[in-house]
């Protein structure tokens, strides 16, 4: 005669097993998890946690002015912000996005969806200047979506002024930013968003007038705002040129 348990007396056993197999389960994927974070993918989130903390920003070198012969000011600088992409954020960049961010700053998303596909060519740590004369609605727009827009950020910059624009203004000429063409040319020394001149003295003594832009590591919280310096590439403003015009005798 066969003896068989009753349903019920069978039935915690079940459970223990059951109970065994769940708690080797979850421990297997825990530890399977701390595996892939600490030893598979460690030099990746160590990568991405460095770039959360630490942000390299260009420090733009004054251009220099122009003066006519008695050292009257012909051209000088003023300074402004200037909007820029910092392409080391771990925020991807989805054309949904890169509309969001062309809807608020005011420009033309086809032209920042061309200037985001160009700096793919750059290093990673390299930020692109999105719009080089911030208004105050670009300026306070940064600043408070700074969360929801981390890759966004401000850059001090000198724009060019011509105190008196109606004197010598086309030997002048004028500054702007740097061309496709120019940048593609083997040993180009410029990036996208450099400053230079386009045309008459600007132009013809473009070397002699730019100057050569430094670098900032800052140390930056969670919502990029600014909690230290670590390390700082002082700018080396560009060299002024005084010319023969006598600003008296071109009244």
């Amino acid at each position: 005669m066969e003896f068989r348990f009753p349903e019920d007396a069978r039935s915690p056993a079940r459970k223990i097993s059951f109970l065994q197999c769940f708690v080797a389960g979850t421990f297997f994927f825990l530890l399977f998890g701390y595996w892939r974070l600490q030893i598979a993918h460690h030099r990746q989130y160590l990568e991405q946690a460095e770039r959360n903390r630490i942000r390299n920003l260009p420090v733009i070198a004054p251009r220099g002015r122009i003066l006519d012969r008695e050292g009257r000011v012909l051209a000088d600088n003023f300074p402004a912000f200037s909007v820029l992409l910092m392409r080391e954020s771990p925020t991807a960049l989805t054309p949904e996005r890169v509309q969001g961010i062309a809807r608020r700053l005011g420009v033309d998303p086809a032209d920042l969806e061309g200037q985001v596909e160009r700096a793919e060519k750059l290093p990673r740590f390299q930020p692109v200047i999105l719009k080089p004369s911030a208004t105050l609605e670009d300026i306070a727009f940064v600043e408070s979506h700074r969360v929801e827009y981390p890759e966004l950020d401000l850059l001090q910059v000198q724009q060019r002024s011509y105190p008196k624009q109606t004197i010598a203004a086309a030997a002048l000429g004028y500054v702007g930013e740097v061309s496709e063409e120019m940048i593609a040319e083997r040993s180009s020394p410029y990036r996208p968003g450099d400053v230079v001149g386009k045309s008459g003295i600007e132009r013809t003594y473009d070397s002699i007038l730019a100057g050569r832009d430094g670098m900032r590591r800052v140390i930056v919280n969670s919502r990029g705002q600014e909690m230290g310096s670590m390390t700082t590439i002082n700018a080396l403003a560009g060299n002024d040129l005084r010319l023969t015009i006598d600003l008296d005798r071109r009244n």
